[in-house]
């Protein structure tokens, strides 16, 4: 082959190359460019409004009062402070069924789990429900601290059928109430 043969074939060859580079990129998909997409603005915070609370009205009818219960004095500085414990019934369980009339010997055992001594001053207060014959109010039996003790009060059932509650507290010489409160419930019969 001559040269101009050989660089006519070179120039077909040369040629064929570009066409089919460029064939096969069209070929190829498009790269697409990824858009730019600027920051969005930060919205500012905006107050959200805040309901004042709700005023509640208070009762300014008087609170229904215990029934015989001593004024409470100042409590004065003392060394030991009283508590009582109800530990259990002795006699008499809750919402026993009783005869009309009928004579009731209620035994709570308690604890005295404060630190002063009871003594003849310290009282067992009727503080709500029905005194069921028995007097508004009941010496403590006198208790060292950390000790038990049974305190005792009799009762008469009522001649009328129904439950009955009878709530009583300890008070301290200085009338102050302390410990739990003890209860007789009777059921009478008819």
């Amino acid at each position: 082959m001559d040269m101009d043969g050989r660089f006519l074939s070179r120039l077909v060859s040369v040629s064929l190359c570009a066409l089919f580079t460029v064939i096969a990129a069209a070929c190829q998909p498009a790269e697409t460019p990824t858009p730019f997409i600027p920051p969005a603005a930060t919205p500012t915070p905006t107050a959200i409004p805040v309901s004042p609370a709700p005023i509640i009205p208070t009762n300014t009818e008087p609170s229904p009062t215990a029934t015989q219960v001593p004024t409470t004095a100042p409590e004065p500085e003392r060394d030991c402070f009283d508590n009582l414990l109800y530990l259990a019934d002795l006699t008499i369980p809750d919402g026993l069924f009783v005869e009309p009339g009928q004579v009731i010997d209620k035994q709570w055992l308690v604890k005295n789990n404060g630190t002063c001594d009871w003594g003849v001053d310290y009282r067992l207060w009727l503080v709500g429900g029905e005194a069921l014959g028995a007097s508004a109010e009941q010496g403590l039996y006198p208790a060292k601290a950390g000790s038990e003790a049974t305190l005792r009060v009799l009762f008469t059932a009522p001649l009328e059928p129904g439950y009955y509650v009878s709530s009583w507290q300890a008070y301290s010489p200085n009338n102050i109430p302390f410990g739990d409160a003890l209860y007789l419930k009777i059921t009478v019969g008819g």
